[in-house]
């Protein structure tokens, strides 16, 4: 895990690093994905539909995001599918030039930023939902 932190120190232009669980996060000295994209702790699995961040949210997260070309998240393993796809639709509507046609048409994944997925399904399953490798993109 040494290695991986010594890496992202200097990579750290232009990155940001982060982990589906608080254990890798605090090791890599990154955030946890829930983090890095100020969800809450709303379970759209259970309520249904999009957890909508305000437009100030938003506005703040793009200004953060701003020189950040590359995303790493690491113990993807641990994220439900509903996770993945949640993390996508919030990439879309931060840097998407056009979120409504560009999500229409799935033209750009994570809203065209560079993410580098990071982790081994024989570790760790999610602890809610089903496993992000059980199911294609378009499929959730």
């Amino acid at each position: 895990m040494f290695e991986k932190r010594k890496e992202l120190a200097l990579l750290s232009n232009g990155v940001q690093a982060a982990a589906s669980t608080g254990k890798a996060a605090s090791l890599l000295e990154a955030p946890t994905v829930h983090g890095m994209f100020r969800w809450g702790t709303y379970d759209r699995s259970q309520y249904g539909g999009e957890c909508p961040a305000s437009s100030r949210e938003l506005t703040e997260l793009r200004m953060f995001y701003e020189n950040t070309d590359v995303f790493i998240v690491d113990e993807v393993n641990a994220m439900s599918a509903v996770m993945l796809a949640q993390m996508h639709e919030t990439m879309t509507a931060l840097f998407s030039r056009n979120p409504q046609k560009d999500a229409e048409a799935n033209k750009f994944l994570f809203g065209g930023k560079k993410v580098i997925f990071l982790g081994d399904p024989a570790q760790l399953k999610p602890i809610m939902g089903e496993p992000n490798w059980l199911l294609q993109f378009n499929e959730i």
